[in-house]
Parts: structure tokens; sequence; C-alpha cells
């Protein structure tokens, strides 16, 4: 008997009232193994949208990995877009697992003979086709809704607002919202106007629930219950709903990418405010100068900045009494079992020269460093190796798409009118946006695969920097210099206690070094 596996997939619970339920499905798939004969081996489920491509799905994933390791000898799935509503994700999904002999099948249409059979396409198109429909005229009433003045619920209510009925109001956070205005804007009781990073230990040391654990009770956060993090701080002092302007469609969803929405497509609602015009004006004004401010900063010579982590945040360049630190990003929202704050710093004088030294260690060998970005190249390669597979089969399906096209027109040019006219040209139609599809996906993949690993002659142009020719001037570099040769490696450090942990993309050892004090 072959060996089957059973896939189901649910995304909404409108799904499940229509009988996609998880059970519902695997009990039809169930029926079909017994019907034909099958053994089933393994059953996996995902509550997840049907736009996820299927190895990145927890199920999915699973499956791709049985049939990696020749663990099954079919898949059967309950009906075309349970297995993905994206018609490119059904073709290159089906043509890959045929190709490997897998058998797939689905309860409604039965066994799939080919990679090119018409109702696999027709009702995988189908699902794609409906799910856009959704979209179209979800995003069509709600932005019908915001027209007539009302707020568009999407689970995202403002902090300090209730929502009901298109209407937000006040609630007793509002207060809060008050305070921290205040605290930026005018400064608290002391009269010391407050950074988002010191309004979010305040807030914290107060002991305010965070808006995450109003909306989610059971909410398991890293960093602990009532600690509150500046990114939280910094939406609710940018949000102008909160001087009563409240406002739908900023960022729109346009071929798969989330774009920010041009300014006269932005709908506009009034809403109660919680703090004055003039007050919501001066914080972004306040924002604007820090932003400027930080740019300025930013060309204080930190070399290691963006590269550095401590207990699981980037460590920031600070500077004390004219002394250049990294000190950990985590000190106002990381709390440890004891209660305590991380608070790490590490001298700049102490980290910069050991990573340097690890990067020369690693350079200034050519032959060594040669062979070091080879295997590293090809142990990008290798990661890639999914994608180009991938790509293969989009090209393969746009060629066929191409070839398909050319009949049809041909057969249209024969029947250009009538019944038969009318159906040629649907297909057409059909046609035309499968290949459009498809050829998206195959830009797509093409960029990826170009940025995802080590290219000839990025290769070419390190050995170039790091020569023996230059290796004096490397040891004696400028501050830029070294900027680029740490970004060309992907190095990266971790802060470990009491000791340094670097890591690059070259296959080396880790290095681990000991911070002594400086």
């Amino acid at each position: 008997m072959k060996r089957a596996v059973l896939m189901a997939r649910v995304s909404t619970d409108e799904q499940a009232e229509k009988g996609y339920s998880l059970p519902t499905q695997l009990e039809a798939c169930r029926n079909y193994a017994d019907l034909h004969g099958f053994t089933v081996v393994s059953e996996f489920t995902d509550d997840i949208s049907g736009i996820m491509p299927i190895a990145e799905r927890p199920g999915g994933g699973q499956v791709q990995a049985m049939i990696n390791t020749k663990q099954t000898d079919a898949v059967i799935v309950y009906c075309v877009d349970r297995l993905a509503r994206d018609t490119v994700e059904v073709l290159v999904t089906a043509r890959a697992w045929l190709r490997a002999g897998i058998e797939l099948h689905f309860c409604d249409i039965g066994k799939v003979k080919s990679e090119n059979d018409i109702l696999l396409v027709i009702r995988g198109w189908v699902g794609g086709e409906e799910r856009e429909k959704i979209r179209e005229r979800t995003t069509r009433g709600k932005d019908a809704k915001a027209k007539d003045g009302l707020v568009v619920s999407s689970g995202a209510t403002p902090y300090g607002y209730d929502y009901k009925e298109g209407h937000i109001t006040p609630n007793e956070q509002a207060e809060i919202v008050r305070m921290i205005y205040t605290w930026y804007v005018h400064g608290d009781d002391d009269g010391d106007r407050l950074s988002i990073n010191g309004i979010a230990r305040r807030l914290t040391k107060m002991g305010i629930t965070t808006p995450g654990e109003l909306k989610h009770q059971d909410w398991n956060r890293k960093c602990g219950p009532g600690v509150w993090n500046t990114a939280t701080i910094h939406k609710m002092l940018s949000n102008p709903a909160y001087c009563g302007q409240w406002q739908y469609g900023v960022t729109r969803k346009r071929n798969g990418t989330v774009r920010v929405s041009p300014t006269e497509e932005v709908i506009t609602v009034s809403v109660p405010p919680i703090v004055d015009r003039a007050s919501w004006q001066a914080a972004q004004e306040r924002r604007a100068y820090n932003k400027r401010m930080s740019k300025r900063n930013a060309k204080r010579k930190y070399l290691l900045r963006g590269r550095v982590r401590c207990c699981g945040y980037t460590m920031v360049g600070n500077c004390t009494r004219g002394r250049m630190m990294y000190r950990c990003n985590g000190d106002h929202v990381k709390r440890f079992e004891q209660g305590e704050r991380c608070g790490k710093f590490v001298w700049c004088g102490v980290l910069d020269p050991i990573v340097w030294g690890y990067v020369l260690d690693v350079a200034t060998d050519p032959t060594r460093f040669r062979q070091l970005l080879i295997e590293a190249q090809q142990r990008e390669l290798d990661a890639l190796q999914p994608k180009r597979e991938r790509l293969t089969m989009v090209e393969g399906l746009i060629t066929q798409a191409e070839t398909e096209a050319t009949k049809l027109a041909h057969a249209l040019a024969d029947s250009p009118h009538g019944v038969v006219g009318g159906i040629l040209k649907k297909q057409i139609d059909d046609v035309n946006t499968r290949h459009a599809a498809l050829c998206g996906e195959r830009d797509t993949l093409i960029a990826e695969i170009e940025a995802g690993a080590l290219s000839d002659e990025q290769i070419a142009a390190m050995l170039a920097t790091f020569s023996e020719d230059v290796i004096v001037g490397l040891q004696n570099a400028t501050f830029q210099d070294k900027r680029r040769a740490l970004e060309d490696l992907q190095v990266k450090v971790f802060i470990e206690g009491e000791q340094a942990r670097v890591t690059c993309r070259v296959p080396v050892p880790d290095g681990v070094f000991a911070l002594t004090p400086s």
C-alpha cells in the first residue's frame, strides 16, 4: 500500500463556518485515503493564510521535509484552495511534487495526473481570484465607511480610546496619554522634559499596564509584564488621532507590498481629541528636532554601530564625559528574573580593537581569505538552492503559459465571434493574468537570489580590498574603510557576560574575547 500524508488548512472563522474546519478536512482526507488504498503515515494542519508559501508554514514545512526524505508517496488535500490561495504557489508546488515522484490528490477532483491538469489550473486560479475579490470588496467597504465619517476598526484602536459601532471615545487610559504628552512637551513636576526612553522607564516604574497587555491579558512578553518600550511611545506621540484627526489608509497593500499612500488617498475622520492641537504639534516639532540631532550624533565614530547585541537587544552608542561606549538598549525594557535591568556597557576603546583585530586575522592572509570567501559563497548558494529550484519551476511555467497563449491566439483568429470566441477570450484573459503573476514571482526570486549570496565580483572586490598590497593601509584604515569591511564580512558581536563573541559570514570559528577594563 502506498504511504500518504494528509494536509489541512484554515485561516478564518468564516471558512470554518463554511465547512472548512480542520477536523472536517482531515476526515474527508482519511475517507479518500481509505477508498483509494493509501496508508496514512502523518497528518498536518495549518491555521494560516493561504498566501503564505507552503514550505514556510509549520505543517507545510513538515510535509515538504517528508517528501525530501522519501517518507511518503502521496499528499492528500481537501481541495485546491486548501493547498494555497495563490495560483503561482499551486502550480509551482504541483510541478515540484509530481517531478519528485509524489502523487497529489484532492478530495474534490481526485488525482492530479500531470502538472498541466486543467482542473488544477482553473481551481487554483479561482482560489486566488476569490481572495483578490474578497480583498477588493473589503477595501471598498472600509473606504466607504471612512468617507462617511466612521472609524474603521481593524483591531488597532488607539490606546486611550474605546471603539463602538464606528466611533471611538476616550476611556480611563486617556489620562495616561495626556501625561505622556505633558512629560514630553512641557516636562514633569520638576519641569524636566523627559525623553522617550525616560517616559518608558517612568511608566514601567509606575506599574502602568501596557497597551499590548490591555488587549491580550495572557500575552507572554519576553521583556516581562508592565515593561513599556520606546516604539509604543513613538507611535503614541506621532498619532494624529490624539489631537482629533484619525486617519485611514495611510498605508495600503499594492502588488503584495505594503506602501505609504499618497496624501490625497488618506481619509481623515474627526474624533474626540485627548490632547490639544498645540501640544500635539509641539510634540512633532520636538521629535523632528531630536531626529536631526540623532543624525548629527551619528557622526560620532561608533565603529560597531548596529552590530553589537546584548541580552537580545542592540547596543547603542553613548558618550559620557568624552568617553564613548556601547550601552545595552534593553536597559529600559529588559528585566531579569531578579528584577534588575541589564545596564551593561562596553567601552569603544576596548571592543573596537578586539573586533578589528578579528577582522585582520581573518582577512590578511590572501590565500586563506580567498578560500574562506569561496566556501562562504558555496554555503550561501546552497542555502539559496530552494529558491533556485523554484525559479526554474516558475520559468518553465512561464514558457508553458506563453505556448498556451500562442495556441489560444491562433484559435481566436479562426473563431473571433460567437460563443466560441467569448470562451477563448476568457481563457486568454486567464492566461494573461497567470503569466503576469508568474513573471512577478520570477522577478522577485531573481532579486532575492542575486542579493542572497556572494557574487564572483564581490569576492574579487573584497580580495582587492584586503590584498597584500594594502595590508599596511588596512592596519591603519580610515573609519569608513573599516565600516565597509565590517559590512562586507557581515560582522556581528554578541556580548555574553564579560566576553565578546564575534562572528562573520566566512566559515571560521567564532572569536571569543575577554572584555578587560579600559
